[in-house]
Protein backbone atom coordinates (compact mmCIF):
# COMPACT_ATOMS: atom_id res chain seq x y z
CA UNK A 1 0.00 0.00 0.00
CA UNK A 2 2.94 2.70 1.13
CA UNK A 3 4.25 1.59 -2.53
CA UNK A 4 1.34 2.64 -4.52
CA UNK A 5 0.46 5.65 -2.52
CA UNK A 6 4.49 6.48 -3.27
CA UNK A 7 4.00 5.96 -6.96
CA UNK A 8 0.82 7.31 -6.81
CA UNK A 9 2.54 10.51 -4.93
CA UNK A 10 5.05 11.03 -7.98
CA UNK A 11 3.07 10.84 -10.96
CA UNK A 12 1.41 13.44 -9.96
CA UNK A 13 4.22 15.52 -9.05
CA UNK A 14 5.55 14.69 -12.49
CA UNK A 15 2.93 14.91 -14.39
CA UNK A 16 2.64 19.11 -13.00
CA UNK A 17 6.03 19.57 -14.67
CA UNK A 18 4.36 18.95 -18.20
CA UNK A 19 3.75 21.03 -20.69
CA UNK A 20 0.62 23.45 -21.18
CA UNK A 21 -0.95 25.63 -24.01
CA UNK A 22 -1.96 29.12 -23.26
CA UNK A 23 -5.96 29.16 -24.55
CA UNK A 24 -6.71 33.10 -24.42
CA UNK A 25 -4.86 35.94 -23.34
CA UNK A 26 -4.28 35.28 -19.62
CA UNK A 27 -2.92 37.32 -16.85
CA UNK A 28 0.39 36.50 -15.48
CA UNK A 29 1.30 36.89 -11.40
CA UNK A 30 3.46 36.98 -9.37
CA UNK A 31 1.92 35.57 -6.60
CA UNK A 32 -1.71 33.71 -6.57
CA UNK A 33 -3.64 37.42 -5.08
CA UNK A 34 -0.40 39.65 -6.23
CA UNK A 35 -0.63 42.41 -9.28
CA UNK A 36 -0.35 41.35 -13.05
CA UNK A 37 2.63 41.32 -14.37
CA UNK A 38 2.72 40.14 -17.83
CA UNK A 39 -0.11 39.68 -20.57
CA UNK A 40 0.83 36.33 -21.72
CA UNK A 41 -0.92 35.77 -25.55
CA UNK A 42 -3.01 32.82 -26.48
CA UNK A 43 -0.96 29.58 -28.29
CA UNK A 44 2.10 30.52 -25.87
CA UNK A 45 3.65 26.94 -24.59
CA UNK A 46 4.52 27.29 -20.23
CA UNK A 47 5.48 24.00 -17.76
CA UNK A 48 2.91 23.54 -15.37
CA UNK A 49 4.84 23.43 -11.73
CA UNK A 50 2.38 23.73 -9.38
CA UNK A 51 -1.67 23.83 -9.10
CA UNK A 52 -3.63 25.64 -6.11
CA UNK A 53 -7.10 26.14 -6.64
CA UNK A 54 -7.74 27.63 -9.57
CA UNK A 55 -4.45 29.08 -10.09
CA UNK A 56 -1.24 27.10 -11.52
CA UNK A 57 1.71 27.72 -11.18
CA UNK A 58 4.02 28.02 -14.19
CA UNK A 59 7.55 28.81 -16.18
CA UNK A 60 7.26 31.17 -18.96
CA UNK A 61 10.51 31.56 -21.31
CA UNK A 62 11.38 33.23 -24.03
CA UNK A 63 13.42 36.00 -25.55
CA UNK A 64 13.93 40.45 -24.78
CA UNK A 65 15.88 42.55 -26.53
CA UNK A 66 19.06 44.07 -24.51
CA UNK A 67 17.61 47.29 -24.74
CA UNK A 68 14.57 46.65 -22.77
CA UNK A 69 15.88 45.15 -19.57
CA UNK A 70 17.23 47.13 -16.42
CA UNK A 71 19.48 46.24 -13.16
CA UNK A 72 18.27 44.11 -10.21
CA UNK A 73 14.70 43.63 -8.57
CA UNK A 74 13.84 42.39 -5.25
CA UNK A 75 15.09 38.55 -5.82
CA UNK A 76 15.88 38.59 -9.60
CA UNK A 77 18.93 39.76 -11.58
CA UNK A 78 17.15 41.50 -14.60
CA UNK A 79 14.36 43.49 -14.02
CA UNK A 80 11.94 45.01 -17.61
CA UNK A 81 12.90 48.79 -17.95
CA UNK A 82 10.06 50.22 -20.95
CA UNK A 83 7.47 52.58 -19.60
CA UNK A 84 5.11 51.03 -22.04
CA UNK A 85 6.17 47.30 -21.44
CA UNK A 86 7.77 45.39 -23.43
CA UNK A 87 7.73 42.07 -25.89
CA UNK A 88 8.74 38.40 -25.07
CA UNK A 89 9.22 36.26 -28.32
CA UNK A 90 9.69 32.83 -29.24
CA UNK A 91 13.03 33.49 -30.33
CA UNK A 92 15.75 36.03 -30.71
CA UNK A 93 14.74 38.56 -33.43
CA UNK A 94 12.11 41.58 -34.01
CA UNK A 95 10.02 39.84 -35.88
CA UNK A 96 9.92 36.29 -34.37
CA UNK A 97 6.51 34.98 -32.96
CA UNK A 98 5.27 37.53 -29.50
CA UNK A 99 4.67 35.02 -26.48
CA UNK A 100 3.78 37.86 -23.64
CA UNK A 101 3.80 41.31 -23.31
CA UNK A 102 5.66 42.21 -20.18
CA UNK A 103 5.20 45.03 -17.49
CA UNK A 104 7.63 47.27 -16.94
CA UNK A 105 9.42 46.15 -13.01
CA UNK A 106 8.64 42.64 -13.71
CA UNK A 107 11.90 40.42 -12.51
CA UNK A 108 13.32 38.53 -14.85
CA UNK A 109 16.26 35.51 -14.85
CA UNK A 110 18.51 35.91 -17.75
CA UNK A 111 18.99 31.80 -18.99
CA UNK A 112 21.56 32.62 -22.20
CA UNK A 113 22.29 35.44 -24.69
CA UNK A 114 22.28 35.47 -28.36
CA UNK A 115 23.45 38.85 -29.71
CA UNK A 116 21.51 41.56 -28.67
CA UNK A 117 18.72 39.41 -27.48
CA UNK A 118 18.37 37.96 -24.17
CA UNK A 119 16.61 34.45 -23.33
CA UNK A 120 14.39 34.92 -19.76
CA UNK A 121 12.48 32.85 -17.72
CA UNK A 122 9.88 33.83 -14.64
CA UNK A 123 8.38 31.62 -12.69
CA UNK A 124 4.49 33.08 -11.94
CA UNK A 125 0.98 31.88 -11.97
CA UNK A 126 -2.19 31.71 -14.43
CA UNK A 127 -5.38 30.82 -14.20
CA UNK A 128 -5.51 26.68 -14.52
CA UNK A 129 -8.83 27.02 -16.34
CA UNK A 130 -6.56 29.27 -19.48
CA UNK A 131 -4.44 25.61 -19.84
CA UNK A 132 -4.89 23.12 -21.80
CA UNK A 133 -1.98 20.81 -20.23
CA UNK A 134 -0.25 17.79 -22.84
CA UNK A 135 1.32 15.51 -19.50
CA UNK A 136 5.24 14.32 -20.70
CA UNK A 137 5.09 11.37 -22.52
CA UNK A 138 7.56 9.30 -20.75
CA UNK A 139 5.20 9.97 -17.90
CA UNK A 140 2.36 8.66 -19.09
CA UNK A 141 4.53 5.21 -19.85
CA UNK A 142 6.08 5.48 -16.39
CA UNK A 143 2.81 5.70 -14.77
CA UNK A 144 1.36 2.10 -16.44
CA UNK A 145 -1.50 1.06 -15.36
CA UNK A 146 -1.17 2.80 -11.48
CA UNK A 147 -1.91 6.07 -13.32
CA UNK A 148 -5.76 4.34 -14.28
CA UNK A 149 -6.16 4.46 -10.80
CA UNK A 150 -5.96 7.91 -9.60
CA UNK A 151 -9.11 9.83 -8.72
CA UNK A 152 -10.66 12.86 -10.97
CA UNK A 153 -8.79 15.82 -9.75
CA UNK A 154 -11.23 18.26 -7.86
CA UNK A 155 -13.34 21.21 -9.67
CA UNK A 156 -11.15 24.47 -9.24
CA UNK A 157 -11.98 27.18 -6.82
CA UNK A 158 -13.92 30.01 -8.52
CA UNK A 159 -11.81 32.42 -9.57
CA UNK A 160 -11.82 35.18 -8.12
CA UNK A 161 -13.19 38.79 -9.17
CA UNK A 162 -10.89 40.91 -11.29
CA UNK A 163 -9.24 44.11 -9.08
CA UNK A 164 -10.20 46.51 -10.02
CA UNK A 165 -13.64 45.58 -11.11
CA UNK A 166 -13.53 48.01 -14.55
CA UNK A 167 -16.37 50.51 -14.48
CA UNK A 168 -16.07 50.86 -10.28
CA UNK A 169 -15.74 54.47 -9.59
CA UNK A 170 -12.86 55.68 -6.88
CA UNK A 171 -12.12 59.16 -5.47
CA UNK A 172 -9.21 59.98 -4.34
CA UNK A 173 -8.19 61.04 -0.71
CA UNK A 174 -6.03 63.53 -0.81
CA UNK A 175 -5.64 65.81 -3.82
CA UNK A 176 -3.22 63.77 -6.07
CA UNK A 177 -1.31 63.71 -9.17
CA UNK A 178 -2.25 62.31 -12.36
CA UNK A 179 1.16 61.09 -14.17
CA UNK A 180 1.73 60.01 -17.78
CA UNK A 181 3.37 56.46 -16.04
CA UNK A 182 4.08 55.20 -12.79
CA UNK A 183 6.95 57.61 -11.37
CA UNK A 184 6.59 60.14 -14.52
CA UNK A 185 5.91 63.13 -15.24
CA UNK A 186 2.45 65.22 -13.60
CA UNK A 187 0.15 66.10 -16.33
CA UNK A 188 -2.46 66.94 -14.13
CA UNK A 189 -4.58 66.89 -10.64
CA UNK A 190 -7.66 65.82 -9.54
CA UNK A 191 -9.19 65.78 -5.95
CA UNK A 192 -11.17 64.89 -3.17
CA UNK A 193 -14.74 64.52 -4.44
CA UNK A 194 -13.56 63.87 -7.83
CA UNK A 195 -14.53 60.30 -9.53
CA UNK A 196 -11.75 58.42 -11.63
CA UNK A 197 -12.53 54.94 -13.65
CA UNK A 198 -9.77 52.42 -12.66
CA UNK A 199 -8.69 50.57 -15.74
CA UNK A 200 -5.75 48.70 -14.48
CA UNK A 201 -2.75 48.12 -12.03
CA UNK A 202 0.73 48.12 -11.87
CA UNK A 203 2.18 47.34 -8.21
CA UNK A 204 0.85 50.04 -5.68
CA UNK A 205 -0.07 52.91 -9.23
CA UNK A 206 -3.65 52.69 -10.88
CA UNK A 207 -4.41 53.44 -14.44
CA UNK A 208 -7.33 55.82 -14.52
CA UNK A 209 -9.84 57.11 -16.55
CA UNK A 210 -11.13 60.89 -15.55
CA UNK A 211 -14.22 62.47 -17.16
CA UNK A 212 -15.08 66.42 -17.07
CA UNK A 213 -15.83 69.70 -18.97
CA UNK A 214 -13.64 72.13 -20.43
CA UNK A 215 -14.12 74.63 -22.96
CA UNK A 216 -14.34 74.28 -26.78
CA UNK A 217 -11.77 77.08 -27.57
CA UNK A 218 -9.05 75.72 -25.51
CA UNK A 219 -8.64 72.62 -27.31
CA UNK A 220 -6.96 71.30 -30.27
CA UNK A 221 -7.01 68.73 -32.48
CA UNK A 222 -4.49 65.74 -32.19
CA UNK A 223 -3.31 63.75 -34.88
CA UNK A 224 -4.88 60.02 -34.43
CA UNK A 225 -1.48 58.43 -35.11
CA UNK A 226 -0.23 60.40 -32.28
CA UNK A 227 1.98 57.78 -29.75
CA UNK A 228 2.37 58.85 -25.94
CA UNK A 229 3.09 55.32 -24.52
CA UNK A 230 6.26 54.03 -27.28
CA UNK A 231 9.27 54.10 -25.23
CA UNK A 232 12.97 54.99 -26.67
CA UNK A 233 13.25 51.04 -26.27
CA UNK A 234 10.38 50.31 -28.02
CA UNK A 235 11.87 52.04 -30.98
CA UNK A 236 15.74 50.40 -30.51
CA UNK A 237 13.90 47.01 -30.06
CA UNK A 238 12.00 46.79 -33.46
CA UNK A 239 13.36 49.74 -35.77
CA UNK A 240 11.52 48.55 -38.38
CA UNK A 241 7.97 48.97 -36.94
CA UNK A 242 8.76 52.34 -35.19
CA UNK A 243 10.04 54.23 -38.72
CA UNK A 244 7.34 57.10 -39.19
CA UNK A 245 5.53 56.55 -35.63
CA UNK A 246 4.41 60.22 -33.89
CA UNK A 247 4.99 60.51 -30.78
CA UNK A 248 4.70 63.38 -27.90
CA UNK A 249 6.89 62.82 -25.07
CA UNK A 250 8.69 64.74 -22.28
CA UNK A 251 12.89 64.81 -22.82
CA UNK A 252 15.60 66.77 -21.52
CA UNK A 253 17.79 68.71 -24.47
CA UNK A 254 21.33 68.31 -23.39
CA UNK A 255 22.67 70.06 -26.29
CA UNK A 256 22.83 73.35 -28.16
CA UNK A 257 22.11 72.75 -31.83
CA UNK A 258 25.05 70.40 -33.67
CA UNK A 259 25.61 69.53 -37.61
CA UNK A 260 25.76 66.25 -38.52
CA UNK A 261 29.00 64.33 -39.57
CA UNK A 262 29.12 61.68 -42.28
CA UNK A 263 29.44 59.33 -39.12
CA UNK A 264 25.64 59.92 -38.75
CA UNK A 265 24.31 58.31 -41.88
CA UNK A 266 21.10 58.29 -41.10
CA UNK A 267 21.27 62.51 -41.26
CA UNK A 268 22.20 64.11 -43.80
CA UNK A 269 25.50 66.22 -43.77
CA UNK A 270 25.36 69.39 -41.98
CA UNK A 271 21.75 68.52 -40.94
CA UNK A 272 20.82 70.38 -37.87
CA UNK A 273 20.25 68.13 -34.65
CA UNK A 274 19.91 68.63 -30.72
CA UNK A 275 20.67 65.60 -28.48
CA UNK A 276 18.03 65.31 -25.69
CA UNK A 277 17.44 62.15 -23.34
CA UNK A 278 14.43 60.51 -22.29
CA UNK A 279 11.02 60.44 -22.70
CA UNK A 280 10.31 61.16 -18.94
CA UNK A 281 12.39 59.33 -16.97
CA UNK A 282 13.80 56.73 -19.43
CA UNK A 283 17.68 57.41 -19.50
CA UNK A 284 17.67 57.42 -23.19
CA UNK A 285 19.94 59.23 -25.71
CA UNK A 286 18.01 60.84 -28.37
CA UNK A 287 19.02 62.70 -31.74
CA UNK A 288 16.09 65.44 -32.93
CA UNK A 289 16.63 66.47 -36.28
CA UNK A 290 15.24 70.18 -36.74
CA UNK A 291 14.02 71.53 -39.85
CA UNK A 292 14.23 74.84 -40.85
CA UNK A 293 11.01 76.43 -39.36
CA UNK A 294 12.09 75.17 -36.00
CA UNK A 295 15.62 76.31 -35.82
CA UNK A 296 14.75 79.64 -34.15
CA UNK A 297 12.81 77.64 -31.41
CA UNK A 298 15.35 74.90 -31.07
CA UNK A 299 18.44 77.40 -31.09
CA UNK A 300 16.58 79.32 -27.93
CA UNK A 301 16.53 76.40 -25.65
CA UNK A 302 19.08 76.39 -23.18
CA UNK A 303 20.90 72.77 -22.48
CA UNK A 304 19.25 70.59 -19.80
CA UNK A 305 16.27 72.30 -20.56
CA UNK A 306 13.08 70.00 -20.10
CA UNK A 307 10.60 70.48 -23.20
CA UNK A 308 7.40 68.61 -24.71
CA UNK A 309 8.32 67.30 -28.09
CA UNK A 310 6.22 66.32 -31.03
CA UNK A 311 8.33 64.13 -33.43
CA UNK A 312 8.05 61.49 -36.28
CA UNK A 313 10.47 58.47 -36.03
CA UNK A 314 13.09 58.28 -38.95
CA UNK A 315 15.01 55.84 -37.50
CA UNK A 316 14.39 53.37 -34.04
CA UNK A 317 18.20 52.64 -34.20
CA UNK A 318 20.62 54.56 -35.99
CA UNK A 319 24.18 53.51 -37.19
CA UNK A 320 26.52 53.33 -35.70
CA UNK A 321 25.70 53.89 -32.23
CA UNK A 322 21.66 52.43 -32.21
CA UNK A 323 20.25 55.91 -31.31
CA UNK A 324 17.32 57.14 -32.42
CA UNK A 325 16.38 59.75 -34.96
CA UNK A 326 13.08 61.53 -34.87
CA UNK A 327 11.74 64.61 -37.17
CA UNK A 328 11.11 67.01 -34.65
CA UNK A 329 7.21 69.24 -36.05
CA UNK A 330 7.07 70.93 -32.76
CA UNK A 331 8.53 72.14 -29.24
CA UNK A 332 7.66 73.73 -26.19
CA UNK A 333 9.28 74.66 -23.18
CA UNK A 334 7.69 72.82 -20.16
Amino acid sequence: MFVVSFLLALVTASSLFAQATVTAPSELRAAPRGAPIATVRAGTDVRVRERRGALSRVTLEGFIHRDLLGGRRDSFALSVRAPSGARLRASPGARAPILANLRDGMGLTQVSRAGEWVRVRRVAWIASSRLRTEPRAETREQAGSVETTQAPPAAPAPARAPDPPIGTGLTPTRPTAIRVAPDGDSIGGVGPGAVVVPLAREREWVRVRVEGWVRENELRTVDSTLQTRVSAADLRADPDAARGVLVRWNVQVLSPIQRADPLRRELAENEPYVIARGPDGENALLYLASPPSLLDAVGSIAPLSGVVITARVRTGRSSPVGVPILDLTSIVRR
